[in-house]
């Protein structure tokens, strides 16, 4: 038979065609009909509409009319084909094995059923309507009447149907609040324990104790689909439209399956599977965890690298496209539009441009990493957005620079690179003498706490005297119990929710750094039970991957990218929330007028460079505004509270009087700073470069490439 040809849409802008599968039994040869239709403009919700002509055609409109589905498309090679037709043409269409077999189990065997399926009601070899129809692509599944997604078929022994029942068992015997992220016991269950239809006795253990070896393996092997890995899924499903999740012939709603995620992640639940898979199912837990506390419009770009790291698409640049719904209201006002005629480079470069210049926010620096950078013509001050980072965020309690936002503009490089070279006030800091490794070996899943313990103590041998004073406050043990945790503490958060306190980790830390030699460690070791220290040891496995801790001349410690090396240079820029880590580059700076470039901005030494960004890094006597105006208010210290679900406040807090400071503009008033330009929201504090100088702030203009 001859291949199915598209019709054009009748125009771009929220047409879209939906398809109807046509009855049949399984083995049946799949017949689609495709239908063109239309959907309310964004903002403009279909039953909400109160003009009467615009209500009366609202029978028009495909809202509410269509099953969406979410899938892994699947390898491409050896594809299947289904008979489609649209009044125009009729032909055969090729599509994946994965998609195939689910529409077989998705089909009724006596009605038709209505559904959206990219790779069907999308024209996929048409670039131009392809960017249109991913443009709207979040609100099409918002607008569908409910969404399934398709995990796959049952696999080997039917164990992923299993784990999707158990899950769903589970999920309906708790009560999740997901502002508060607190599970509860139900009394009394919407339907009776079905566990012991699986064989095994629900009634042993409340939901989250443990798995055991069959459960585990099961619940392994679902989480495993690839469709867990799937960057768009997120825009898919992150909405208030009804939910099935589907493996094989099992079909449960979503809400209890969430729930059981949540509840396995919180709860800690004890798991039986072989040391070999043990650290891949805590990798794909954290993965669906995320997913189930993940909402709309609360991923900023400054995140998205950390946010959606280990996700999958087949197009570099989805890693933006596939988020857009994720972007706070601020960044969705960005303008960024699908277009899939412009290469990667090019697409980063924009939107990072686009950010920097609306938001006068250096934060996004944060995320780009020189060693993951996969695309050679992307300037370092751009993310890599389709290059999984290697570390893991750093939430600074704080700010770098004081909150001051940036002073920074785009120039153009020698070569006729457009805006390639970021050219930002800045703050010259420490100079990295020495990069040790903290590598951690994350397959000993077993032994990954006393490995961090063991690395730990061979870094506190190499300071005799850990109550030395340290040159950012306080004494060198202060500095390195917050450094391996990057102040993960009780005490920087308002909400008491059982994390390690300062006191007990900075006690531990002291107490590790007098033991004398390795025999008596693992001594130690062998006996030690640490609960209190639980989140501590946690949080420090999480800082030391991918990162190395650094010494340097003036004195400093800190965490930095593990590439870092002699050399590196800490810089405080404004508008950015960390210290960043640069690195002096090849090449003299072009002075093109665009900035005086004098004694009073740029100093000699960084005056005839240019600089790459290694990456951020957390450095104990820099976090908190101290390049600008010094030390914070004595007895305060920066802490954070929960306005929401993924919202959080900053405040100061006087650890001895309770007293709260937010206000961070009379902060800088009280150090006496002038303050030239203030707006609250989108936030602007702008302190003229003049004045900081006047108040003995060595800042200065630098060019980053």
């Amino acid at each position: 038979m001859a291949r199915f040809r598209y019709s054009p849409l009748a125009g771009l802008g929220h047409r879209l065609r939906l398809a109807t599968l046509m009855p049949g039994h399984f083995d049946d040869e799949v017949n689609i009909t495709l239908k063109e239709s239309s959907l309310f403009p964004l903002g403009h919700e279909s039953g909400d509409d109160e003009d009467p002509e615009a209500a009366a055609g609202a029978s028009e409109y495909a809202n509410g009319q269509y099953t969406a589905l979410s899938y892994v498309w699947g390898p491409t090679e050896n594809p299947g084909h289904i008979l489609v037709s649209d009044g125009h043409s009729k032909g055969e269409l090729s599509i994946t094995q994965n998609l195939g077999e689910a529409l077989r189990y998705l089909r009724y065997s006596e009605k038709p059923r209505t559904l959206w399926v990219d790779a069907i009601c999308i024209n996929q070899g048409d670039v131009e309507e392809r960017s249109s129809q991913v443009a709207f692509m979040a609100h099409l599944y918002r607008q569908a009447r409910d969404i399934v997604v398709w995990l796959g078929p049952g696999g080997q022994d039917n164990e992923a149907e299993y784990g999707l029942e158990f899950l769903s068992t589970w999920g309906l015997r708790v009560d999740v609040d997901w502002d508060e992220f607190r599970v509860t016991v139900l009394q009394h269950f919407a339907e009776p324990p079905r566990r012991e239809e699986l064989g095994t006795a629900v009634n042993e253990a409340l939901p989250g104790d443990s798995l055991n070896q069959k459960e585990s393996r099961a619940v392994y092997y679902l989480i495993s689909r690839e469709w867990f890995k799937r960057l768009w899924t997120r825009q898919e499903v992150l909405n208030d439209r009804p939910k099935l999740v589907r493996c094989g012939t099992i079909e449960v709603d979503a809400q209890p399956f969430l729930r059981a995620i949540f509840m396995m992640h919180t709860n800690q639940t004890s798991f039986d599977l072989p040391a070999e898979d043990a650290t891949r199912f805590l990798t794909r837990r954290q993965l669906v965890h995320d997913l189930c506390v993940a909402s709309p419009e609360t991923e900023p770009l400054e995140r998205l690298r950390f946010g959606l790291r280990g996700l999958k698409c087949g197009d570099p640049v989805d890693h933006i496209y596939a988020a857009l719904s994720l972007l706070p209201p601020f960044e969705q006002k960005l303008g960024i539009v699908p277009d899939y005629t412009l290469s990667p480079a090019a697409v980063f470069q924009d939107v990072a441009t686009r950010l920097i210049t609306r938001s006068k926010n250096l934060t996004l620096l944060k995320t780009c990493e020189l060693s993951s950078k996969s695309i050679s013509e992307l300037p370092s001050w751009v993310p890599d957005w389709s290059s999984p980072i290697r570390v893991t965020p750093i939430e600074n309690h704080w700010h770098a620079s004081a909150w001051i936002t940036a002073n920074s503009q785009f120039i153009d490089d020698e070569h006729g690179g457009v805006g390639k070279i970021l050219r930002a006030a800045s703050i010259c800091g420490p100079t990295v003498e020495a990069a040790h490794e903290l590598d951690i070996n994350l397959e000993e899943h077993n032994l990954v706490q006393s490995n961090v313990i063991v690395r730990m103590w061979e870094l506190l041998r190499q300071h005799a005297d850990l109550s030395r004073p340290y040159v950012g406050g306080n004494d060198l043990c202060d500095a390195f119990t917050k450094t391996f945790a990057a102040e993960f503490f009780e005490d920087r958060y308002l909400a008491r929710v059982g994390r390690t306190t300062f006191e007990d980790a900075e006690t531990f830390v002291r107490q590790l750094g007098a033991v004398p030699d390795k025999e008596e460690l693992l001594d130690i070791l062998r006996d030690y039970r640490p609960w209190r220290l639980r989140s501590f040891f946690a949080m420090a496995v999480r800082m030391f991957l991918g990162r190395c801790l650094i010494t340097t001349a003036e004195g400093y410690i800190g965490l930095a990218p593990e590439h870092a090396r002699p050399g590196d240079v800490v810089f405080v820029i404004l508008g950015c929330r960390l210290p960043m880590l640069l690195r002096p580059g090849a090449g003299e700076v072009k002075d093109d007028g665009a900035v005086p470039l004098s004694a009073a901005t740029t100093s000699t030494a960084t005056r005839h460079k240019r600089w790459q960004v290694v990456g951020g890094c957390y450095v104990p006597g820099l976090m908190n505004g101290e390049a600008i105006h010094g030390p914070l208010p004595e007895g305060f210290q920066p802490v954070q509270t929960t306005t929401g679900r993924n919202m959080h406040r900053l405040v100061l807090r006087n650890e001895r009087t309770g007293e709260v400071r937010m206000d961070m503009v009379q902060l800088l008033i009280d150090y006496g700073f002038e303050i030239a330009k203030f707006v609250k929201e989108p936030w602007e504090l702008e302190v003229g470069l003049e004045q900081l100088q006047a108040r003995g702030v060595s800042v200065e203009m630098i060019d980053i490439c």
